[in-house]
């Protein structure tokens, strides 16, 4: 198996009855053609959402383990997705530079955020999918209107671009408070509300565990 191109195929039987009748169905699955970056599931954990570097997302049903659907729009590595509270829609971003809104079960693509070309690694979804939060290599994270698409405000962030891993972004549970794990090894957490920095953890010593500061 060759590092970075994994092709996985799954075969599954499933047996189907009809009063006395039995039949035999087959499935074949052939999931992602390169390595997963990211797992989300949704809230009521019936499915599972996989992003891949072959630019794909899928849809997993968790009780059968079979291949929903396939959702295709990226043009490059898909690095994180979120999935809102209802469970029916997610966001996902890219190393194209986009995040994308989908309808998990239609797998319509309702909406792109676009940062013209800067690589995304992060993308988190407010409760009751009012906000939604970017990040990557830009020095800024960004805030944005989920159902508008405008941007809200910016924060400021440290990536080490094109040689750490990107930003890391995650909101409150009361959605106050925005969170960004840094590549120089820090937390600054932001006010979502005016885009106040609030504090800032700082590393005492140690290694930063392979990012390039």
């Amino acid at each position: 198996m060759k590092q970075g191109s994994v092709l996985i195929t799954c075969l599954f039987i499933l047996w189907s009855w009809s009063g006395k009748a039995q039949s035999l169905k087959t499935v074949i699955q052939n999931g992602h053609l390169s390595v997963i970056k990211t797992v989300a599931h949704t809230p009521d954990g019936n499915y599972i959402l996989t992003g891949s570097r072959d630019k794909t997302i899928k849809l997993w049903e968790v009780a059968t383990g079979r291949e929903m659907r396939t959702f295709f729009g990226h043009e490059n590595t898909v690095n994180d997705i979120a999935v809102d509270q209802s469970g029916k829609l997610f966001v996902s971003s890219s190393a194209d530079g986009k995040a994308i809104l989908w309808d998990v079960l239609t797998g319509e693509r309702l909406k792109e955020f676009d940062m013209k070309g800067d690589y995304l690694t992060a993308v988190d979804l407010s409760t009751y999918g009012r906000w939604l939060v970017t990040a990557g290599f830009d020095y800024k994270a960004y805030l944005w209107d989920l159902h508008t698409g405008d941007t809200l405000r910016s924060f400021k962030v440290n990536p080490d671009k094109g040689l750490g891993y990107g930003i890391s972004a995650a909101f409150s549970t009361n959605n106050k408070i925005v969170y960004f794990g840094n590549d120089n090894s820090t937390i600054t957490a932001y006010d979502v509300e005016n885009g106040t920095l609030l504090f800032e953890y700082e590393r005492l010593r140690g290694s930063c565990g392979g990012c390039a500061s």
